[in-house]
Protein backbone atom coordinates (compact mmCIF):
# COMPACT_ATOMS: atom_id res chain seq x y z
CA UNK A 1 0.00 0.00 0.00
CA UNK A 2 2.85 2.34 0.34
CA UNK A 3 5.58 1.85 -2.21
CA UNK A 4 8.10 4.21 -0.71
CA UNK A 5 8.28 1.74 2.13
CA UNK A 6 9.65 -0.95 -0.20
CA UNK A 7 12.32 1.70 -1.09
CA UNK A 8 10.61 3.27 -4.50
CA UNK A 9 11.29 6.97 -5.00
CA UNK A 10 8.06 9.33 -4.58
CA UNK A 11 9.30 10.66 -8.14
CA UNK A 12 8.63 6.83 -9.30
CA UNK A 13 5.51 6.86 -8.32
CA UNK A 14 4.24 10.54 -9.46
CA UNK A 15 5.80 9.27 -13.14
CA UNK A 16 4.35 5.98 -13.33
CA UNK A 17 1.74 5.00 -10.54
CA UNK A 18 1.24 1.52 -11.93
CA UNK A 19 5.04 1.36 -11.01
CA UNK A 20 5.42 -1.07 -14.68
CA UNK A 21 8.95 0.04 -15.04
CA UNK A 22 10.11 -0.32 -11.58
CA UNK A 23 8.48 -4.17 -12.11
CA UNK A 24 9.89 -4.40 -15.03
CA UNK A 25 13.66 -3.67 -14.12
CA UNK A 26 13.01 -5.86 -10.94
CA UNK A 27 12.05 -8.86 -13.08
CA UNK A 28 14.85 -8.25 -15.86
CA UNK A 29 17.11 -8.07 -12.78
CA UNK A 30 15.91 -10.97 -11.29
CA UNK A 31 16.39 -13.44 -14.76
CA UNK A 32 20.06 -11.79 -15.38
CA UNK A 33 20.91 -13.18 -11.76
CA UNK A 34 19.50 -16.41 -13.07
CA UNK A 35 20.86 -16.84 -16.36
CA UNK A 36 24.16 -16.11 -14.83
CA UNK A 37 23.99 -18.64 -12.33
CA UNK A 38 23.28 -20.69 -15.33
CA UNK A 39 19.31 -21.77 -14.08
CA UNK A 40 17.87 -20.51 -17.29
CA UNK A 41 18.72 -19.45 -20.46
CA UNK A 42 17.13 -15.92 -21.70
CA UNK A 43 17.50 -14.58 -25.52
CA UNK A 44 17.25 -10.98 -24.31
CA UNK A 45 16.24 -10.16 -28.17
CA UNK A 46 13.23 -12.18 -28.58
CA UNK A 47 12.59 -12.77 -25.08
CA UNK A 48 12.66 -16.07 -24.96
CA UNK A 49 13.12 -17.89 -21.61
CA UNK A 50 14.06 -21.59 -21.18
CA UNK A 51 15.09 -23.55 -17.78
CA UNK A 52 17.96 -25.41 -17.86
CA UNK A 53 18.84 -29.24 -15.99
CA UNK A 54 21.08 -26.98 -13.35
CA UNK A 55 17.94 -25.08 -13.07
CA UNK A 56 15.34 -27.42 -12.33
CA UNK A 57 17.87 -29.24 -10.14
CA UNK A 58 18.20 -26.48 -8.04
CA UNK A 59 14.09 -25.87 -7.60
CA UNK A 60 13.45 -29.09 -6.68
CA UNK A 61 16.39 -29.46 -3.83
CA UNK A 62 15.93 -25.58 -3.02
CA UNK A 63 19.31 -24.57 -3.73
CA UNK A 64 20.03 -20.96 -3.59
CA UNK A 65 21.47 -19.44 -6.93
CA UNK A 66 24.33 -17.80 -5.47
CA UNK A 67 25.64 -21.29 -4.16
CA UNK A 68 24.99 -22.41 -7.56
CA UNK A 69 27.37 -19.11 -8.85
CA UNK A 70 29.56 -20.71 -6.38
CA UNK A 71 29.93 -24.22 -8.34
CA UNK A 72 30.10 -22.72 -11.49
CA UNK A 73 33.03 -20.84 -10.46
CA UNK A 74 34.89 -23.19 -8.74
CA UNK A 75 33.51 -26.99 -9.43
CA UNK A 76 35.72 -28.93 -12.03
CA UNK A 77 36.33 -32.34 -13.16
CA UNK A 78 39.46 -32.31 -12.00
CA UNK A 79 38.46 -31.95 -7.93
CA UNK A 80 39.78 -33.86 -5.12
CA UNK A 81 37.49 -35.04 -2.47
CA UNK A 82 38.51 -32.13 0.24
CA UNK A 83 37.98 -29.54 -1.88
CA UNK A 84 34.49 -31.02 -3.17
CA UNK A 85 33.63 -30.69 0.16
CA UNK A 86 35.05 -27.08 0.60
CA UNK A 87 32.86 -25.89 -2.17
CA UNK A 88 29.35 -27.31 -0.77
CA UNK A 89 31.02 -26.22 2.77
CA UNK A 90 31.18 -22.50 1.77
CA UNK A 91 27.29 -22.75 -0.42
CA UNK A 92 24.73 -20.29 0.67
CA UNK A 93 22.63 -22.99 2.46
CA UNK A 94 25.11 -23.83 5.10
CA UNK A 95 25.57 -20.17 6.36
CA UNK A 96 23.42 -20.47 9.67
CA UNK A 97 25.00 -24.03 10.23
CA UNK A 98 27.39 -23.01 13.94
CA UNK A 99 30.35 -26.16 14.74
CA UNK A 100 31.15 -26.08 18.36
CA UNK A 101 34.49 -26.25 18.61
CA UNK A 102 34.33 -29.67 20.50
CA UNK A 103 33.58 -31.41 17.72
Amino acid sequence: KNPTHYGVAFHEIQSDPMLRVRCRELIEGSIKELARAKMLRYNFDTHNMNTTETGIVASHFYIKYSSLELYNQHVHPTMSETDIFDVVARSAEFENIVVRDEE
